[in-house]
């Protein structure tokens, strides 16, 4: 199992949670994720993007994610979980 803590912005102290049984949901997740806020940022930016900025983009982005894989006797039961 992995819980995957992914932030608004590098100062956010409650990044959302989600956790994830199979890895390859996991992955599917965060790369349509990271498309999904990329875009974004490239949609509404008030200036032309080379595809050096926008790669940059992606890298921040990618900056904003935690993930951590659950240890076999771990509780998470405390903590609240978005799960997909």
């Amino acid at each position: 199992m992995w819980k995957v803590y992914y932030s608004v912005d590098s100062l956010d102290p409650n990044p959302n949670i989600y956790t994830f049984d199979d890895r390859d949901i996991m992955d599917d997740f965060l790369y349509e994720e990271i498309n999904r806020r990329v875009q974004f940022i490239v949609d509404h930016s008030p200036y032309a993007l080379s595809e050096e900025n926008i790669e940059d983009i992606r890298c921040n982005e990618r900056l904003l994610i935690k993930i951590v894989a659950k240890r076999i006797h771990e509780d998470w039961s405390g903590h609240e979980i978005t799960t997909l």
